[in-house]
């Protein structure tokens, strides 16, 4: 099932590349991600679950972003599709015995480099709130957790990587849900012995909100960074 999923994701078209990197996405991110397009393989899901929901080939999800999942020790573990034409929708699927993963979107060798190399880290939502990155460290590393809470995986996960010294900058969005569940997620990892804080921002609902509305200096301006 790994190399089926793998085998069905294809380089963006310059649309949906474009797409992308309006909402935010570096292009460095986008190729370290290797986020893709959905298409359709000749062959059908060898796992009936995964055709129940989107079809054998997965054509209710064709031409989709695909947002490959990996496991700290780089395995596939799932992929998001998102729409990017016409109405939002995101779905997401895991390949069986993924359940006690830590999955992070941004979650790659790359960004497993910067935290062996001493970087703190940034916990977001939404894939689009990866913008972020456009005005952090670059030495830091920064991770989508997919919604506005932190698993037991993850913040196993974050417990492991993060030494003495390090800090998890929580950023979830700036909604009602958003601060009640940041100021949850930094109690739960001061719990397990990791320093973080729960980082508070203006200027737009999320991250990637506020760069659609300015790009980088309104990112830097809403973080005071």
């Amino acid at each position: 099932m790994q190399k089926w999923v793998e085998d069905a994701i294809e380089p963006l078209s310059e649309e949906a590349e474009g797409f992308a990197l309006g909402r935010g996405l570096p292009s460095t991110l986008l190729a370290e991600l290797g986020i893709g397009l959905w298409r359709p393989p000749a062959v059908a899901s060898p796992d009936s679950s995964y055709a129940a929901r989107y079809g054998d080939k997965g054509e209710g999800v064709a031409d989709w972003l695909a947002i490959p999942l990996y496991a700290p020790q780089g395995r596939l573990v799932g992929v998001t599709y998102r729409r990017w034409e016409g109405p939002k929708e995101v779905l997401k699927f895991r390949l069986k015995g993924s359940a006690k993963v830590p999955i992070f979107e941004g979650l790659n060798p790359a960004s497993l480099g910067r935290l062996w190399r001493g970087g703190d880290v940034w916990l977001v939502e939404g894939i689009f709130d990866l913008s972020l990155s456009h005005v952090i460290p670059t030495s830091d590393c920064i991770l989508a957790c997919g919604t506005a809470r932190l698993t037991n995986p993850q913040t196993l996960f974050l417990q492991r990587f993060l030494g003495r010294g390090r800090v998890v900058h929580v950023v979830f969005d700036e909604d009602a849900i958003g601060r009640e569940k940041g100021g949850e997620a930094v109690k739960r990892l001061d719990r397990v012995g990791v320093r973080a804080r729960h980082v508070r921002y203006r200027g737009g609902k999320d991250p990637g909100e506020i760069w659609e509305r300015g790009g980088k200096s309104a990112l830097a301006m809403s973080f005071n960074l």
